[in-house]
């Protein structure tokens, strides 16, 4: 029995598999692996960009990148991972005081119309059941957590940074 757990965060469209069988190929079987999927990830996370050529606001559905769903299907086969949600898009807003996750900007209404359709998006495509939510830069505000809670979810915040505003 395994003493800890790794928690990866934002596998998303971006991801190839070689990197994540690259990181965990020694430990599958031994320690568990829980990702935070992103379910229709945008082309910047704050500063790190993944398409120069996309727009701010296009989203890029996991589904869209075959081979990193057959690779998550497999590891969820054989149990070497967990999927947690991962925000909607985890898209950022950038205000006078630095950057802003999606689970601190957005309204009530959108954030429980996008954790229930991110929920459902996942557990369709990945046939798996998610039961963990992870605030994207591990912000989430009063409102977010509604959402998160009315999905079912359960949340898991990171190093002790959550905040509730």
């Amino acid at each position: 029995m395994s003493l800890f757990a790794i928690r990866d965060d934002d596998t998303s469209f971006f991801t190839k598999p070689e990197e994540l069988e690259a990181i965990y190929r020694h430990l599958w079987g031994q320690i568990p692996i829980s990702l935070a999927v992103v379910p229709f990830t945008v082309a910047a996370h704050r500063d790190v960009v993944f398409s120069n050529s996309a727009p701010e606001e296009q989203t890029f559905p996991l589904g869209e990148n075959v081979d990193l769903v057959i690779y998550l299907k497999e590891r969820l086969q054989h149990r070497d991972i967990e999927v947690m949600l991962h925000g909607f898009t985890h898209q950022y807003r950038k205000n006078k005081w630095g950057w802003l996750s999606e689970y601190t900007w957005k309204s009530e209404h959108r954030l429980h119309t996008e954790t229930r359709t991110g929920k459902c998006y996942l557990e369709d495509l990945l046939n798996t059941q998610i039961r963990v939510f992870v605030p994207p830069n591990n912000k989430i505000g009063k409102a977010g957590v509604r959402a998160v809670v009315t999905a079912n979810l359960h949340i898991c915040y990171g190093s002790g940074r959550g905040v509730i505003h």
